[in-house]
């Protein structure tokens, strides 16, 4: 599961007691919306990395590549895009 959806879950989880009736079904059906809606909002998140000549005065040449790949892999971790990806 990625972290997105684990921060929704999480929040759905203290906004939402769980229904144990006949209603049960419908809160299951809003969650559902609600999944699709947090989905939609984060697929619209896109973060652009610096590229590896902007970076050149802050790290050794010979790492920046190592590190934007770490940072990368980092983000999309979270459930963020990386824009260009």
């Amino acid at each position: 599961m990625d972290k997105s959806r684990e921060q929704f879950l999480e929040w759905f989880s203290r906004e939402q007691e769980e229904v144990e009736n006949s209603n049960e079904l419908a809160a299951k059906v809003m969650k559902m919306i609600a999944w699709s809606s947090w989905q939609a909002s984060r697929a619209a998140v896109e973060i652009e990395l610096p590229s590896e000549l902007s970076l050149k005065k802050f790290a050794c040449s010979d790492c920046i590549g190592a590190v934007l790949e770490a940072v990368e892999n980092h983000v999309l971790a979270a459930g963020i895009k990386v824009k260009g990806e």
